[in-house]
Formats: structure tokens, sequence, C-alpha cells
């Protein structure tokens, strides 16, 4: 009970400080550029206004704008970075900023093995893929077996983590994944699948239809 303790107050602060990250991040953008990435994600109301209000809106908002949009043709993670120049910076958000600019995976997985009660094996569900192992004290605790899992993945310290977006379905949804994976995409012509660009749109949509709420982790 004690090591769990301990487990959850380390994952409870790399989400704080991750969450402070985020936001921070997201505020380095215009609204005309926010408006437009809410737009993408059907987050516009009729009044033009943004609508952040379900479980996973503003994470899949503030996704797209950090590893997605640039700020004058770079990185928003390294311009944020670039303007913390004091020697009094959190080291554990400079380490997040520093794992925003190496390459992240927007990917599907299911699970296969729970570890020490802190980690899960997750293997691919596509093409080129490669198992991961999650380090999650929390969602190992309370995920159940063979649970799907995507979102946007990155390596830290020797696991992998995700960056404030994880979308769970159960297992006997994959089936109607893929065969929604197979659709047109009406904004490219092409399937989903076809686009890794277009994964964050796709499994932000099917999330909200027949997802499983994770509230906050």
């Amino acid at each position: 009970m004690f090591l769990f303790r301990r487990e959850q107050r380390e994952h409870n602060l790399l989400r704080q400080r991750m969450t402070k990250v985020n936001t921070d991040v997201a505020k380095l953008f215009t609204g005309p550029t926010i408006a437009r990435v809410g737009k993408e994600l059907g987050l516009m109301g009729k009044d033009k206004k943004l609508k952040l209000e379900k479980d996973g809106d503003t994470s899949a908002l503030v996704d797209l704008l950090i590893f997605r949009e640039l700020i004058d043709g770079r990185p928003s993670a390294e311009v944020y970075l670039e303007q913390q120049n004091d020697d009094f910076f959190p080291a554990l958000q400079r380490e997040l900023l520093e794992a925003y600019k190496e390459k992240s995976v927007f990917s599907l997985f299911q699970m296969t093995e729970r570890r020490e009660r802190r980690f899960l094996a997750l293997n691919p569900l596509l093409p080129d893929g490669k198992e991961i192992v999650l380090d999650d004290a929390i969602l190992a605790r309370v995920a159940d077996d063979d649970w799907i899992l995507a979102g946007r993945f990155l390596p830290w310290k020797g696991y992998w983590i995700h960056a404030d977006v994880i979308y769970a379905f159960d297992y006997s949804a994959k089936e109607k994944i893929f065969s929604e994976f197979e659709k047109i995409d009406p904004e490219t012509n092409h399937p989903y699948i076809a686009n890794p660009d277009r994964y964050p749109h796709f499994f932000f949509r099917i999330y909200r239809e027949f997802g499983i709420p994770l509230g906050n982790r």
C-alpha cells in the first residue's frame, strides 16, 4: 500500500506538471488558431464560441495545438522552452517539454499484460506499430483486462506515458473501431486509417460515441 501511495503521488505530480505545461504552451497560440483547431474537432458552437464541456474536449484541443501547430515555423514546445531561461524553472516541467520536442506516437493499442501494478504492456493494432510499456500507476489499477487504448504516447525514462490524450474502449469494440476506421474521411476523401495526421480527430470522435469515460486520470 505504501508503495502504491508513493507511485500515486509521483503520477499525480507528473499529471499536475503536464497540465501546467500544456496550459502555458497553449496560451502561446492566437485566438484564430485556437478557433480553427476547435472547429476541426467540432467544438465550436452556433455562437462561434468554443464548447469545452465533455470529458476529453480540452485535452483534444490542446493536443493538436501543441503537437501539430507551429509558431513561426517552430514547434510550440521549443518556443516555450526557449522562453524559460531562468534557473528556477521546475526541472520536471523542463523534462516534459524536452520530451514533447521528441517524436510522439498517436496510435491504437491493446492491453496484453499488467506489470507491478504500475505498467501496462500494450500491443499495437495498427501497421508499423511496436509494443510499448505504459507507465501509469492509476490506469494500471483501474483498467480492465484487454482494454483498447488510443492516444498520444511519448517516451519517458525508459517507458512511455500518454500526453494527456488517451481514449479507452472495451475489447469488444475492436471490430466497430476498424469498421469506422475504413470509412472515408470527408476532409481528405480517403479512409481515416490511411492518414495518421487525422488519427486525433478520428479517435476523439469515436471516443465520444462509444468510448469508456476516464475522467481525471
